[in-house]
């Protein structure tokens, strides 16, 4: 992401108070040459505390584009605001206190009368194995920064107005693969009895050599079948699907893009959502004479603990994209304004638009024999997309932004199994991460104004689009 830009930050470091007291080993008082089930808290035994370090506990560096200036629309107002522009930022924040202890009380141990005043420090850094981003000030080129290249045209091309609903002349211009179809598919069936009776009926060394004769075989059918699959019979049945899904609502989609023909429309769509755990590493879990937690300054007998305990280091990584503009579309069959809009052909026209049967440069390219293998190593559907936007349909966005959310939390948990009970203790580290881009011209991110054609032009100037209009995409 390259603009103008103004760099904001601000960092919280946390304060270094000295040592601070975690715990110790306790007797039980004594009474009557007797333990009275009470803890002697005044007699520590071999008392441990920790320095805290310093480190980062809140940091935020944050860019964002030197935005045009515009105009409030309401009557009479002079009072100027900043258009969206492009953005990013990311934040390092600890969610627990640096100098905090989690004190837990005292826990008895498998010896009479001994036990564990038990507070937990947080892990130091070699347990986090987060590099640099809690010691060092923070960068907006971070490799913690999701990469976005190619995102905003997908977004843009998932919230664009449809005027076709149907892929009717990739359809029809398909159908003569039909025969073909049937005919790979019978042989998995020809070939499938064919092994099932030579099994049946055959000698055991015979068996063996046509199993291997089978294997042999297996990867090239096996990827003819699927390809079959997976770009025959799935996207013909599909088809099949929407065109009865359609022939129920052609007249609704009809009149609703006469509605919002040459009429501005807002549009949001989600591209990704989802939450993801990874385990970085897994520690303890066998029987040792000591062991070492990742929350305490000192190896603990095996006599503190009724089993092993364990600890483990985690990402939760939380990411969110998403995609916002403004649309408009001109197409002449559906403006109820002209003329000829409810004669008979004008009717036609509008179902052959929406029914998609009409030739165009994005249908012949899908039309086009192992056109998907292309789009499969390379997105060539999308710019004969744009093309078909651009030039057939007419279709500009006022303006469209991509953005994207991630929250990557470290997790450091602790299983601590004492003889009174099982504890599990966490800390957890935030590194959030949040990126803004805008499209480049009304056409989408993969064209400037500086690339568009006079037609183009023309037509966006038509939709009462410019490049000095301030709230125009690309001003």
């Amino acid at each position: 992401m390259t603009f103008d830009q103004r760099i904001r930050a601000r960092v919280h470091v946390a304060p270094q108070p000295g040592n601070i007291f975690l715990g110790g080993e306790v007797y039980q008082n004594v009474v009557n040459n007797r333990y009275d089930g009470t803890w002697n808290l005044a007699a520590i035994q071999n008392p441990q505390h920790f320095q805290p370090q310093n480190l980062l506990v809140d940091a935020q560096i944050t860019a964002d584009s030197l935005h045009q200036r515009t105009w409030s629309k309401r009557a009479n107002s002079k009072q100027g605001y900043y258009t969206g522009g492009g953005f990013r930022s990311i934040r390092a924040r600890c969610n627990y206190d640096p100098c905090g202890v989690i004190r837990l009380g005292v826990h008895p141990t498998n010896i009479y009368g001994l036990g564990w005043l038990c507070g937990l420090k947080p892990p130091s850094e070699d347990v986090w194995q987060m590099g640099t981003d809690f010691s060092v000030p923070l960068s907006l080129s971070s490799t913690q920064f999701p990469d976005m290249h190619g995102w905003g045209q997908k977004a843009y091309n998932k919230a664009k107005p449809k005027i076709q609903k149907w892929n009717g002349f990739v359809f029809f211009a398909e159908a003569k693969d039909i025969p073909v179809m049937l005919k790979t598919s019978a042989s998995v069936f020809k070939d499938s009895w064919e092994l099932l009776l030579k099994d049946a009926y055959s000698s055991p060394w015979f068996r063996k050599q046509q199993a291997s004769e089978a294997w042999k075989m297996l990867p090239r059918e096996a990827s003819d079948h699927y390809i079959n699959h997976q770009f025959g019979w799935r996207p013909f049945l599909n088809d099949l699907t929407n065109l009865d899904r359609l022939m129920s609502s052609a007249r609704a989609e009809i009149d609703k893009l006469v509605r919002h023909n040459n009429e501005p429309r807002r549009s949001r769509v989600t591209l990704l959502d989802e939450t993801t755990t990874n385990v970085i590493s897994q520690h303890g879990g066998y029987w040792e004479p000591y062991f070492a937690l990742p929350c305490y300054p000192v190896q603990l007998g095996s006599w503190f603990f009724r089993a092993p305990p364990t600890w483990e280091v985690r990402d939760e990584v939380t990411t969110h994209i998403w995609g916002s503009g403004r649309f408009k579309f001109y197409r002449p069959e559906f403006d109820a304004s002209l003329a000829e809009f409810n004669s008979a052909w004008n009717r036609v026209q509008q179902y052959l638009q929406v029914y998609g049967v009409r030739v165009n440069p994005s249908n012949l390219y899908k039309a086009t024999p192992w056109s998907w293998a292309v789009d499969w190593c390379v997105d060539v559907g999308s710019f004969f997309e744009a093309v078909n936007d651009a030039w057939v349909d007419s279709v500009v966005c006022d303006y469209f932004y991509v953005m994207q959310h991630q929250v990557r939390r470290r997790v450091v948990e602790v299983y601590l199994p004492f003889y009174d009970g099982d504890v599990s203790v966490a800390w957890s580290r935030d590194i959030e991460t949040k990126q803004r881009d805008k499209v480049e011209s009304p056409y989408g991110f993969d064209l400037t104004w500086d690339d568009l054609s006079p037609r183009q032009l023309s037509i966006a100037a038509a939709l009462g689009l410019s490049k000095s209009r301030p709230s125009a995409a690309g001003g």
